[in-house]
């Protein structure tokens, strides 16, 4: 279970054993004994997952895997005291607590086969569910009918423009703004009334300190905490979070599920907290199974596609006798003279036989598979609000809040969930309801030894044949036209077939639909155990419909490693598959096929067996250092210099590019596909070159792409990971290119571009903070490795804003936290690579703030924004697309980092065209310093000859590299200002537009001096000085003069003005950007005030 997550490098230990002690003791190794740790002096005991395996332990060692603490309470709206939650909630997370004074009839599984599980320490995760538990709710905080309210968009989105096309658009929009105001208002009411946020500050005290967090979701009046100890954080994290109503109508969130799916290591955790609908009687009975049936159906199932699931809450199942021989049901008379009768004698097993959550498990009417302890102890509803068990006999007592348990593993695999204690709390005293909890325990994984001489797995499944398939209920069985669809997970272990998907042929109007000679054939690599662990073969059973789309009519899942460790002692293998088909909690079919196995090696000739990996196993790609090239390197050497002929970039540059491509061991994306990903005010460049507004998705889709190919074709492992699940119908949420020896790259690609144009960004949050947070705990293990070689990773964070919570709120210890985590994150081998997509003033000065204070970090907008950005610094240079594309795949060098934030002096102009022109290889044909000025301007100008002119999105117009008409103005300033030179504290002789650091153009002879302040001179007079024409100041300086000078004018740099934080925010401008004339000048102008050019301020004022 607490292996590392797939994707990191084996050999280096997963989660705790180079992690930092989570308490105040701050050592990079916590090295006291484990009794002092049980004491509790750090609350948290040394973990060592590569001495935790079986083989490995010592006879009196504990044994080693997860405990897991589920509690669900159904509050009655009202919150629980301190006494009340201590009795059901563990103190700090410690195991005594729950194991103190545990009642026999609680114990599930005896004490004697334990075997050894830690009864000592802190729980490792702990899962909180509750219903009812918004304080003085009414019908209004019941709703649940935003995605602000909610924290998910909701599921049928623009309905009316799917339906009437552009003519549903205006009545789409009326209901989103209705609901805007309805969750702002409902939010705010709950926020001054106590609402949650009493709750979450009383479950997170109690829980400790030494817990994180991992995810906080309320859903109209239910709620979901899931903890997960410190020391444990680092491997773990949230992948999916979804929910689903079930109230009235669908609409009214008092009754539904929430579910989370967690990941730690390569073990995949989902929990769903539900609250069924109430009542007694079959219909209400029959109703709790289709709110079951309707949860999963609208969460994705993560029962399904998790190593093992809880599912826990308010579920309503009540006390009911079956019916008598005449089919009619029994009064509620009756049902409650039996039920006191069996609670007054203790008859648990009558009680066990009349429960309907018991008989909707044997029946299989629900949750197939899951299972929960015979029932010996007391009914938790409905009970008095104080302490002890008093029932309140309007309703039979029944045991309406249950937790049940499922592990999706093979049963030969030891590694299925043992549950120690399950009980219900008489203590809590503040709720009709008695809350339960329970204790389990998850031993790790057994190791798995893999052959060095088997790398290849051939999996060959062929003679499918299904039976008894039961299909929708708004579908004919006559009408049921099916095929099977196949599927690895995760991706990166199969090698893609050269015939394309894998499925079958669609065979019509059968529900025992057969392939007898259809043979479906995986080739999966195994290079380690890591990418092993957890991995599944997908079979789905498919109804196709032309014309709503097809459907999953079940799912069987086969248990990939566990064929992997039946299979390692043979050559081959043979095996006959008989699974049911899942669907929704429910068995809807069978399937019957054969399974074929053998091993085979995969060759390397190329990569030298002693090199030592520093990527993660799944990216095999390595690069070796210049004296010994292999064969792979030239060939991407000799891909990546056409993509830069390609680019219209000069040969010169490839020796630079070169430098910065070996150097990076891998490249990670992370995209943001949130609901503001959809606004239309990104471009993209047209078939003209002219600028083309799109949303922001779409222009990020295309920059994805074209990345994915050059990572291809250059073989750069890169790996891409969308912020936001994306959806089990959309495809996986991460897809990756080249990070594997035998990758079909033509398939990765494809893949990738399916999975971004299938994508609908639609979630509220960017969890920005996650993503930074769970990267930087798994660099930081290969961080001395990847210094030690000279080398780096790259991490490109494509994002439209600000970190936000569940609810698509940013808060102001979000920001805190997102900026001490890249302040951190930049102390490691990492490039940081922010691709924003966003024109938000306030944003784009945060993230420009953070990249000059950041190490090895840049900022960049789309291709137009950004050729302007640098055209204002830097006019000389046409920002081509190639530049641009080599900034987002983090392969420049210093200087074209730098051409948007500041001006580049001659001597940097002069360094920045030797290496873009030249290379760094060339020496002795350097250019001439700038200080011979003909020399220089006259060899630039013949290696200019030499290359294409470059589309110019500021000037629209294609023109050269370099404009030697600005070049020669901007010497011809810094002559003057040599001739010209005043000390810094002379004001009386500064002139108007020439600060201390600033350049004066001799051209500019409308600049009149401005008059010497004095120590008393009020912001007023500096601003009528600044801005308005002497003698009289009735006249305004032209607007472009106005912008260069700003910077000068005010601090920092005029200290004789007070600061503020107002005045930061300016960005210092070239001289040269606006000597144009005519329309060019009055567009520039126009642009730079769109982008972040403050310069209203005299006008505010």
């Amino acid at each position: 279970t607490l292996q590392q997550p797939r994707g990191q490098r084996a050999g280096l230990d997963g989660w705790t054993k180079q992690g930092t002690c989570p308490t105040s003791c701050r050592r990079r190794q916590c090295t006291m004994a484990e009794d002092s740790s049980r004491n509790g002096s750090h609350g948290h005991r040394r973990r060592d997952t590569t001495s935790s395996r079986p083989h490995s332990q010592k006879k009196d060692s504990p044994r080693q895997g997860l405990r897991i603490f589920i509690g669900t309470a159904n509050l009655g709206s009202a919150l629980p005291d301190t006494d009340s939650l201590s009795a059901w909630i563990p103190h700090h997370g410690k195991v005594n607590h729950v194991l103190n004074n545990v009642k026999t009839s609680s114990i599930v599984v005896p004490k004697e086969k334990w075997n050894g599980i830690d009864t000592h320490g802190k729980i490792e995760v702990i899962a909180i569910g509750i219903q009812e538990g918004v304080p003085g709710s009414n019908i209004i905080t019941a709703t649940g009918l935003t995605a602000k309210l909610t924290g998910i968009s909701v599921k049928e989105r623009n309905v009316f423009s799917k339906a009437l096309g552009d003519f549903g658009k205006p009545v789409d929009g009326a209901l989103s703004r209705v609901n805007e105001m309805i969750a702002t208002g409902v939010k705010g009411a709950n926020a001054e009334y106590g609402g949650t946020k009493k709750l979450i500050d009383m479950v997170t005290s109690h829980v400790g300190e030494d817990y994180t967090l991992m995810n906080e979701y309320q859903r109209g009046e239910m709620v979901l905490y899931l903890f997960v100890r410190n020391d444990l954080a680092s491997a773990s994290s949230i992948t999916e979070v979804q929910a689903e109503n079930c109230g009235i109508g669908s609409i009214m969130a008092n009754k539904g599920g929430i579910a989370t799916m967690l990941t730690i290591g390569s073990t995949r955790l989902s929990f769903l907290s539900v609250h069924l609908t109430a009542g007694e009687g079959m219909l209400n009975y029959q109703q709790r199974n289709a709110n079951m049936e309707k949860i999963l159906q609208g969460t994705n199932d993560p029962t399904q596609s998790s190593h093992h699931a809880f599912v826990f809450g308010d579920m309503n199942y009540r006390f009911s006798l079956p019916p008598s021989s005449k089919g009619t049901e029994p009064t509620k008379e009756e049902n409650m003279f039996v039920c006191q009768r069996i609670i007054a004698q203790k008859d648990w097993i009558s009680m066990n036989q009349n429960d309907e959550l018991q008989r909707a498990l044997r029946d299989k009417e629900i949750l197939v598979g899951f299972q929960t302890p015979p029932l010996r102890t007391f009914p938790t509803f409905k009970c008095e609000r104080k302490e002890g068990v008093t029932y309140d006999f309007k309703r039979v007592p029944s045991h309406t809040d249950r937790i049940l348990w499922k592990s999706n593993e093979d049963k030969e695999t030891p590694i299925n969930i043992v549950p120690l204690v399950y009980e219900p709390i008489s203590k809590f005293s503040t709720s009709d309801h008695k809350p339960v909890r329970a204790l389990f325990f998850l031993p790790n994984r057994p190791s798995l030894k893999l052959d060095p001489e088997k790398t290849t797995l051939y999996i060959t499944l062929k003679g499918f044949k299904c039976k008894g398939l039961k299909p929708a209920a708004d579908l004919l069985y006559s009408d049921t036209d099916t095929y099977l669809k196949f599927r690895c997970e995760p991706t990166f272990l199969e090698k893609k077939s050269s015939n394309g998907k894998k499925r079958t042929v669609t065979v019509k109007t059968s529900d025992r639909p057969s392939w007898p000679r259809e043979e479906i054939k995986f080739q999966i690599n195994v290079t380690s155990e890591d990418e092993v662990y957890g991995a599944y073969l997908y079979l789905q059973c498919m109804h196709k419909h032309p014309m709503s789309g097809d459907s999953v009519l079940g799912t069987v899942i086969l248990d990939l490693e566990h064929i992997v460790r039946v299979s390692l002692g043979v050559e081959k293998w043979n095996d006959e598959v008989e699974r049911h088909f899942l669907r929704n909690g429910k068995e809807v079919g069978k399937l019957f096929c054969g399974m074929n196995i053998r091993w085979g090696k995969i060759h390397n000739s190329h990569q030298p067996s002693d090199q030592p990996k520093v990527v993660p196993p799944s990216s095999s790609h390595g690069c070796a250092s210049s004296a010994e090239k292999t064969p792979r390197m030239e060939s991407s050497e000799k891909n990546l210099s056409r993509y830069l002929k390609k680019l219209g970039l000069p040969h010169g540059l490839l020796s630079i590019v070169l430098q910065n491509y070996h150097a990076c061991e891998k490249s990670y994306w992370f995209i943001d596909n949130s609901a503001s990903m959809q606004t239309r005010d990104s471009h993209l460049m047209g078939d003209n070159s002219e600028s083309v507004q799109v949303s922001r998705w779409e222009e990020l889709c295309e920059c994805v792409c074209f990345h994915t190919k050059l990572s291809a074709k250059c073989r750069l492992p890169t790996n891409f990971c969308l912020m936001n699940a994306a959806g089990f119908s959309s495809g996986p949420q991460q897809f990756s290119v080249c990070c594997s020896k035998q990758s079909d790259v033509a398939s990765e690609i494809e893949q990738a571009k399916n999975i971004m144009m299938t994508t609908t960004p639609n979630m509220p949050r960017s969890p920005l903070i996650q993503c930074i947070s769970d990267f930087k705990k798994k660099i930081s293990r290969d961080a001395s490795l990847l210094s030690s070689q000279g080398k780096h990773v790259t991490l490109v964070m494509c994002t439209q804003g600000l970190p936000t919570d569940q609810t698509g709120q940013t808060e102001l210890a979000a920001l805190r936290q997102f900026k001490h985590n890249l302040y951190s994150l930049s102390k490691l081998p990492v490039k940081i690579v922010f691709r924003l997509c966003t024109n938000d003033d306030n944003i784009m000065h945060l993230y420009n703030s953070l990249d000059a204070k950041l190490d090895n970090c840049d900022v960049l907008d789309d291709f137009f924004s950004e050729a302007l950005e640098v055209y204002l610094h830097n006019p000389w240079l046409c920002y081509g697309l190639g530049l641009h594309r080599l900034r987002e795949a983090g392969l420049a060098w210093g200087l074209i980092d730098d051409l948007d934030t500041r001006s580049l002096d001659l001597d940097e102009i002069h360094q920045f065209c030797n290496q873009f022109f030249l290379g760094e290889n060339k020496k002795g044909s350097d250019l001439p310093h700038p200080k011979d000025w003909e020399k220089f301007k006259q060899s630039l100008s013949e290696l200019m000859k030499k290359e294409k002119l470059q589309w110019n999105p500021v000037r629209k117009k294609s023109t050269a590299w370099i404009s030697l008409t600005k070049l020669e103005n901007m010497h011809q300033h810094a002559q003057g200002r040599g001739k010209n030179t005043q000390t810094p504290g002379d004001s009386s002789n500064s002139s108007h537009h020439k600060g201390q650091h600033r350049k004066q153009p001799q051209s500019s002879s409308k600049a009149n001096s401005m008059e010497p302040l004095s120590k008393d001179s009020t912001l007023e007079t500096v601003l009528q000085c600044w801005s308005h024409q002497p003698p009289r100041y009735k006249r305004l300086y032209p607007l472009h003069q106005l912008l260069v000078s700003i910077v000068d004018v005010f601090p920092p740099t005029n200290t004789k003005v007070e600061s503020h934080d107002y005045f930061n925010k300016w960005n210092p401008i070239s001289e040269e950007a606006f000597s144009e004339n005519g329309d060019e000048l009055m567009a520039l102008l126009k642009r730079g005030m769109l982008c972040q050019i403050e310069c209203f301020f005299f006008i505010n004022i």
